[in-house]
């Protein structure tokens, strides 16, 4: 009788085991067949004196896997870089160099950051981002072979690099979207100098390429369009991100001062006076008009387009409070969703920061870090239901938050077959008595209901 009662103790003890497991993975939804429990984590070495601290900033589907843009948070931010993830999230140690594009400096590029990273259907990558000389930014694209080196049919030898007079002209891309016929679009700022500081009264600019990388003179005013600032000095405009419609029309969006900001233009660069208030625009005003949103305005506003048109997009209030809002296919606003169209993104007792932006079948997902304390931040996702509520199922009341690293974060969402996500971002972190930190990027995907 004892014997039964202890198998049927030990029975017991593996049911409940296994059922608080099954448990734990409903709620964070985490694909067990991905990397190691849903989770990958690659090292990159170490910084502060050693080299740089990349994160993964973008990701873009390449065939059976991932590529990701690899941007340098830290104040260096100089790292311009892909790297290649296998389906199953192993490193593809035969992309590059072990995995990673390599370094820009054999051809003549130092300082700079990678922002973003597309596949054209030749199978040919393409990452956008911007360098910097002494003290200006130019804008950058580097155009890869499927095996990881740079392509000399994109640009110059692979690059797209104009050179300008120090000091003046400073222009950086931070979104990047292939168009229908295989062109390509990249959006950012003008006398943005330096990232996230508007002492230069910054303008937007969308511009136009070629497959090959060429600037598209049929578009816009040769090649460019441009959304100035206008009046008050303390007003400023700058472009996050962009996204091709399959008609060939173009949304883009960020910010002008304290609102949000998004325009919709004609395959030819002129705006789509059927969207907005009849001017092809939106200015949504989210912010305060005495302060801004800070850094915010900056790193934010990415942008979903559902199925049926609507326009999803992420914008903030002072000080940093993020806010989720959905608009009409033909720009209104879509005052059924969470509040009067709008859902302020908080957490009792935390600060949030967020930065991507995903869809996950009719879910919306949002990425960034959980800022708990001074000294702390870590990887967050969060997950909406299509009406703007919190989605009650997916981790604890709709939040995943991984606090392994003390300092990590969650910045690129992609889509994938069957429902499942993959989040990507990183991490450092710093043992006892060692002068460096080490750093790692990180990857997880996420399963359906």
């Amino acid at each position: 009788m004892r014997t039964k009662r202890r198998t049927l103790g030990i029975f017991t003890a593996a049911w409940l085991c296994l059922f608080l497991v099954g448990i734990a993975q409903a709620g964070d939804r985490l694909d067990p067949s991905f990397g190691t429990g849903g989770f990958v984590e690659t090292p990159v070495g170490k910084f502060d004196s050693g080299p740089e601290a990349p994160n993964i900033w973008d990701l873009a589907a390449d065939g059976d896997g991932m590529v990701g843009a690899l941007a340098d948070l830290t104040k260096n931010q100089d790292y311009f870089g892909l790297v290649r993830y296998r389906a199953t999230g192993s490193l593809d140690t035969a992309f590059g160099e072990e995995g990673f594009t390599p370094p820009l400096a054999a051809e003549g590029i130092g300082a700079a950051q990678t922002q973003a990273v597309v596949v054209q259907p030749t199978g040919r990558i393409v990452a956008a981002g911007f360098r910097t000389d002494i003290d200006t930014q130019r804008p950058l694209l580097a155009g890869y072979r499927p095996d990881g080196s740079l392509d000399p049919s994109f640009g110059v030898g692979g690059l797209v690099a104009p050179k300008g007079r120090a000091g003046r002209g400073s222009r950086a891309f931070h979104d990047l979207a292939v168009r229908p016929d295989r062109g390509l679009i990249a959006v950012g700022s003008k006398d943005e100098h330096p990232i996230n500081i508007s002492w230069n009264h910054p303008a937007g600019v969308v511009a136009a390429f070629t497959p090959d990388g060429r600037i598209d003179r049929s578009f816009g005013k040769r090649g460019h369009v441009f959304f100035p600032a206008r009046g008050d000095e303390r007003e400023y405009t700058g472009l996050r991100s962009v996204q091709v419609l399959p008609d060939g029309r173009i949304l883009v969006a960020g910010f002008h001062y304290c609102s949000l900001f998004i325009a919709r233009l004609r395959p030819n660069g002129h705006l789509d006076r059927s969207f907005g208030g009849g001017d092809g625009k939106i200015v949504k005003l989210v912010g305060s008009r005495r302060y801004g949103c800070f850094k915010t305005c900056w790193v934010s506003s990415p942008m979903a387009i559902q199925p049926d048109g609507s326009i999803v997009v992420l914008a903030a209030t002072f000080p940093d409070v993020p806010v989720l809002l959905r608009f009409h296919p033909n720009g209104g606003l879509d005052r059924s969703f969470g509040r009067d169209g709008q859902v302020r993104v908080k957490l009792e007792g935390d600060r949030l920061q967020l930065f991507g932006l995903g869809l996950q079948g009719d879910r919306i997902v949002l990425t960034g870090w959980d800022e708990a304390t001074r000294r702390e931040l870590h990887f967050t996702v969060l997950r909406y239901l299509s009406d703007g509520s919190r989605d009650l199922g997916f981790g604890t009341e709709g939040v995943v938050i991984r606090t392994d690293e003390p300092f990590s974060g969650a910045f690129a969402t992609l889509a994938q077959p069957e429902g499942r996500l993959v989040v990507g971002g990183g991490g450092q972190d710093k043992a006892e008595g060692d002068p460096f930190y080490s750093s790692s990027l990180l990857l997880a995907r996420y399963l359906p209901d």
